[in-house]
């Protein structure tokens, strides 16, 4: 989650609402001066909405929400560098005044989705352990351990696999590339990783399994 920028000794007075006061230079008022509008959308967001799913509910296009993303980004990066330069010691520098409301838009947005990511890892987990969801009782997934690991730490633990580059067709034509993936790992290597991984976390069952050396990774389907 972005960090917050630090307090202004003075700040300026934060508009709540832009009032609409009818056309302006460039056309109409922006919806984002709508504070229920943005609301409706970071809750979608919290949720778990993707963006596209958030935007349709509140009838904005999704290239409009992208572009006061962007333009609330560019203003709290502003910001970042100029404080940056500060405790660096740089003179003369001053800190810009952020670009209201999408400044705040963009903080909401990255607060709300580092939210829902939380919460859906902390179900991911529970699933793991076989706890409960929304008042049932999982079993342990071995299944949902192995593909938390794999994203988690795939240089440890994502199936290990070679590409290989085949060239077909016409010498003269444009090059058809096609790469096909070979997972490595057999069936034993597999079965130790998931067992090493519960022993880790407490399992007695996988604990004893490892002490007594009763892995074999070199088994295979066969």
């Amino acid at each position: 989650m972005a960090r917050r920028p630090p307090a202004k000794p003075t700040p300026p007075a934060k508009p709540a609402r832009r009032p609409h006061v009818g056309p302006h230079q460039g056309g109409t008022p922006s919806r984002i001066h709508d504070v229920e509008l943005r609301v409706a959308f970071l809750n979608a967001i919290r949720a778990g909405s993707f963006k596209a799913v958030a935007a349709r509910n509140v009838r904005v296009p999704k290239r409009t929400i992208d572009g006061w993303l962007q333009r609330g980004r560019q203003s709290v990066a502003a910001l970042y560098d100029a404080w940056d330069q500060l405790e660096a010691g740089a003179e003369g520098v001053q800190l810009p005044e952020p670009d209201q409301p999408y400044h705040d838009f963009w903080l909401d947005f990255d607060e709300a989705d580092t939210t829902a990511e939380h919460r859906a890892l902390g179900q991911t987990q529970e699933h793991i352990r076989g706890g409960r969801i929304n008042g049932h009782r999982l079993p342990p997934s071995e299944q949902m351990l192995r593909w938390f690991m794999e994203r988690r730490w795939p240089d440890r633990w994502a199936a290990r696999a070679d590409a290989t580059l085949k060239i077909t067709g016409d010498p003269d034509a444009p090059l058809t590339v096609r790469t096909e993936r070979v997972d490595l790992w057999t069936p034993g290597e597999r079965l130790a990783a998931v067992i090493e991984a519960r022993a880790e976390a407490g399992d007695k069952h996988a604990r004893a399994i490892m002490a007594a050396g009763a892995i074999d990774t070199t088994a295979t389907d066969g």
